[in-house]
């Protein structure tokens, strides 16, 4: 992996809130909240279901919602 394809990777990592840079350390994974994990799959189950519909309904509509 070229160094700036990491440097990238982690950068972005880091403005994710999934990485912080350490001083002493360089970059650490950020602790795992099991709680925000769980709302974010509920909500992304919520959008392909919703996304799904909207297929459905488009489908027998001939594309007109």
């Amino acid at each position: 992996m070229e160094k700036s394809a990491a440097f990238y990777a982690l950068t972005r990592l880091t403005a994710d809130g999934l990485v912080r840079r350490d001083p002493d350390r360089g970059y650490v994974i950020v602790p795992f909240d099991t709680r925000t994990s769980d709302e974010t799959f509920d909500a992304r189950c919520a959008i392909e279901l919703a996304k799904q519909r909207v297929r459905q309904i488009l489908a027998q509509t001939g594309g007109r919602l």
